[in-house]
């Protein structure tokens, strides 16, 4: 990445923080307002120097670069450890390392979902379809030829609770959820891929990164809304995210449907039926108002 390109990273994770992070900002304003970059040679690089403040107990947050499709900066919050533990670190300089790719991404990049559609743009579309759904919940079935009466009903409780939500959380989980399915890939003898446990991997995949641990969670349940069974229901009401999996299970429906055949597909059908019954049963027992 050249040096012009990592002056915008960093102007984008300072954005963040005073976004995200008012009372640290404001006392940065006030005392300090010293920037200080540091440069990594590869984003496993990052990821690894991000989990090694974490687990010192530092506070850290990142940016998601769209145009690159991955994390490209960390910010730490201010303190007297972070301090301490970065002190002794070289600062930013020009390298010639022009291309900033970590290997998960970079596998994403070159395993097919299905053809002519890699696992990573699958995930970019699952989360640019979560963005239309939101950004047209009072009006759903007027953009959408199907939409679960859930949906229809309780939009507006799903608006309310899901600003709550870091959107950086949500947008790392719904791109990278798949993180794990070019390590389980299968072809069956109809040429057909499958990726068993795929889930599970892509958990433990995040993780060994170094990532979210919450966003490894909302990877670990992504498939719930697709495959539990009633019985199931209040054991994921239990997970802290379970509105976001719910509207996300909706997004990958709708960005899957092509590889359904369509929404008037009977594959298609079945499995909006699951999220739909699924979803009307979960808001029975909400009952928000």
């Amino acid at each position: 990445m050249s040096i012009g390109q990592r002056i915008v990273q960093t102007a984008h994770v300072a954005a963040e923080f005073q976004m995200n992070y008012p009372k640290p900002y404001n006392d940065w304003l006030r005392t300090n307002r010293s920037i200080i970059t540091f440069s990594v040679s590869n984003g496993i690089e990052l990821l690894d120097f991000e989990k090694f403040l974490n687990e010192k107990g530092v506070e850290t947050f990142r940016f998601f670069e769209p145009d690159y499709n991955q994390v490209t900066g960390i910010g730490i919050v201010p303190s007297e450890l972070a301090r301490k533990l970065t002190s002794s670190l070289k600062l930013a300089r020009e390298s010639d390392n022009t291309t900033f790719i970590d290997r998960v991404t970079y596998d994403m990049m070159n395993t097919e979902q299905m053809e002519n559609l890699t696992v990573l743009e699958h995930g970019i579309m699952v989360n640019k379809m979560y963005n239309k759904i939101m950004d047209n919940i009072d009006s759903l079935t007027f953009k959408f030829e199907k939409v679960p009466k859930w949906l229809q009903d309780y939009g507006w409780y799903f608006n309310e609770e899901l600003k709550k939500v870091n959107e950086n959380i949500i947008r790392e989980y719904q791109i990278y959820h798949d993180c794990g399915k070019p390590y389980t890939i299968t072809i069956d003898e109809n040429g057909r891929k499958h990726f068993p446990n795929h889930a599970q991997k892509s958990y433990e995949t995040w993780l060994s990164m170094g990532g979210n641990s919450r966003v490894s969670n909302l990877m670990l349940h992504d498939m719930d809304m697709h495959t539990m069974k009633a019985k199931d229901i209040e054991n994921f009401m239990k997970h802290d995210d379970f509105l976001v999996l719910m509207i996300t299970s909706v997004a990958e429906l709708y960005a899957n449907s092509e590889m359904f055949g369509g929404m008037d597909s009977t594959s298609f059908k079945i499995k909006f039926k699951q999220i739909e019954k699924r979803g009307n049963a979960i808001m029975k027992i909400l009952a928000p108002k």
